[in-house]
């Protein structure tokens, strides 16, 4: 009787150590062996496609295997010891795709390719001024995009002296504008705060017009006649702003294109130069805040380190002012063409509006081109979707078509939305 009991013990534990065994096997990549990562495939895609990643170590568990492309985490589909399959996540960029189970980590030895993908969020190619949701919906000559934290894309649409205001899922109501009454008079690029007070760079009236949340609308800056006066409020003077951008002291920065300079009004509201010489004629000059020149700049963003991005129209460059004051070019030959490469190689065909993203990359709407453009931190220029024939078509980044875009902006998940003015509606891009 000892000897059976004694046996019937010994057997529970061989296979509960069997059991044990197989478990801690099939639960760990690093009981598995070392983790690599040898391969993956397709080598570019788009956001939700699938990747195929080979290698060994990983878990079969999905929860512990852990994948990130660049910085954006990814989801895990399918796993075993040697292949996973992850979605590609929405704004996933170019760069490393990489994999950790446990305390081991490693990255693919190549950089995945993100490939852009442009739908339509509101209207349709068609003209007019119609409240509705997505296709159904009508602008006229939108110029100018911003979004806020909640997803809620603001329009300045030009041709009706309107803003706009498109909800997540497409739907088109005008925030500001009477039919017959100009409150604006050719809206260019806006800009939205925390708070969710938006700002217009009124190029017709000369002025900075800023829009309480509840749709309220008053002149921050400028008097309406054009000239180059700085001072307080209403007793400065611009000539035609068309860009304007906010940083996180609610500095607001304008692009005061006809002046060829680049004002600051404070939250005081006292109207300065940042950069270029009000006196002078417009031109191109890189070097210090005060002698630099500009020629017709459109736009302006502005990072957390406070460096402000300039779209140097006329000049077909992409112009920087860091912290310090110092204007340099970031990209562009200053001949006008097509080109992606380094930055002191690319060509831009009188690039309107730009965005930067909590990434430092810089998107332009590259309006001569009818593309959009990505200039990455270092100064590489590459083309994200559109080609240079004009037309309107969704689709992956080649295959998209705009016809001249002109106002862009990025929101906090990295989707780009943009002001496409001849085709009359509003495009997204992820």
């Amino acid at each position: 009787m000892k000897k059976n009991i004694a046996l019937i013990v010994l057997m529970m534990t061989g296979v509960g150590m069997l059991f044990s065994c197989h478990k801690k096997n099939d639960a760990g990549g690093g009981a598995a062996g070392p983790l690599q990562l040898t391969s993956f495939a397709p080598a570019s895609a788009a956001s939700d496609s699938i990747v195929t990643i080979t290698g060994t170590g990983f878990s079969r568990t999905l929860s512990e295997d852990v994948v990130t492309f660049g910085d954006k985490p990814a989801v895990v589909t399918a796993a075993s010891v040697t292949s996973l399959s992850v979605k590609v996540p929405v704004g996933a960029k170019d760069g490393k795709i990489t994999v950790k189970v446990g305390a081991q980590a490693v990255s693919a030895a190549t950089d995945f390719s993100y490939i852009y993908t442009v739908t339509t969020l509101a209207g349709s190619g068609v003209g007019g001024n119609i409240d509705a949701k997505g296709p159904d919906a009508r602008f006229s000559h939108p110029r100018g995009v911003a979004v806020d934290g909640a997803g809620n894309v603001f329009v300045s649409d030009a041709g009706n002296d309107f803003i706009r205001k498109v909800a997540p899922d497409g739907t088109v109501t005008s925030f500001v504008g009477i039919k017959g009454l100009a409150i604006f008079n050719d809206p260019g690029q806006i800009v939205v705060d925390a708070a969710g007070n938006v700002y217009v760079a009124d190029e017709g009236y000369h002025q900075i017009q800023q829009i309480t949340p509840d749709g309220n609308h008053f002149v921050l800056a400028g008097n309406g006649t054009p000239g180059t006066k700085n001072g307080v409020g209403t007793n400065a003077q611009f000539n035609h702003p068309t860009g304007v951008a906010q940083d996180k002291f609610g500095n607001l920065y304008v692009a005061d294109e006809y002046n060829s300079v680049i004002r600051k009004i404070d939250p005081n509201g006292v109207v300065s130069v940042v950069a270029g010489d009000i006196t002078q004629l417009s031109g191109f000059r890189d070097g210090p805040a005060a002698s630099a020149k500009f020629f017709y700049p459109s736009s302006v963003a502005v990072d957390d380190n406070i460096n402000i991005y300039v779209t140097d129209m006329d000049n077909h460059r992409i112009r920087k002012i860091n912290a310090a004051g110092i204007v340099s070019t970031l990209a562009g030959t200053g001949e006008e063409g097509f080109a992606d490469g380094p930055g002191n190689m690319a060509k831009f065909d009188f690039p309107r509006q730009l965005a930067v993203d909590k990434a430092g990359n810089v998107f332009v709407a590259d309006y001569g081109n009818s593309r959009i453009r990505k200039i990455t931190p270092d100064g590489v220029v590459s083309t994200i979707a559109g080609i240079s024939t004009p037309g309107f078509v969704d689709g992956a980044g080649g295959v998209a078509r705009f016809n001249d875009p002109v106002g862009i902006t990025v929101d906090v998940d990295g989707a780009i939305y943009v002001a496409d003015f001849i085709n009359n509606c509003i495009r997204k891009i992820r």
